[in-house]
């Protein structure tokens, strides 16, 4: 028990990363327009930042969710070799993931997407992971 419990935190913890990471290179790929930091020396609403990031670096930041959650569900049942509880990994991700959409407004679309990313890919890292590690 104890080891599903650690494979989760550990698999949630290294899904983190993974998007912070992949978010951090969104960032210097795709930096703040610089017309939006001039009209507006401090931070700027967030509705406005949300408006003004270009779409290739909100796709970054989708490409960072299904990676995260595809290492989060991978790490996890590599841990612990049972894939059922990447959905539990996937599931805390996208809790995380929509508390996220919810404070910060984001476009719909990007919003339906990014909720529908995280189980599916953190199951799929966890069935590769399952057939990595297992022997039949």
């Amino acid at each position: 028990m104890l080891k599903k419990i650690i494979a989760v935190l550990a698999g949630i913890l290294f899904g983190f990363i993974l998007i912070g990471l992949f978010e951090a290179v969104g960032h210097y790929l795709f930096p703040v327009p610089a017309e939006l930091l001039s009209t507006n020396p401090s931070f700027p609403e967030s509705t406005e930042w949300i408006k003004a990031i270009p779409l290739e670096q909100m796709l970054m930041v989708l490409l960072a969710y299904v990676i995260g959650s595809f290492g989060a569900g991978f790490l996890t049942t590599a841990i612990s070799p049972n894939k059922n509880l990447a959905l539990i990994t996937g599931f805390i991700l996208l809790i995380s993931g929509t508390i996220n959409v919810l404070l910060i407004p984001h476009p719909l679309w990007f919003t339906i997407i990014s909720i529908s990313l995280y189980i599916p890919f953190a199951y799929a890292g966890g069935i590769v992971s399952f057939r990595m590690f297992t022997k039949t």
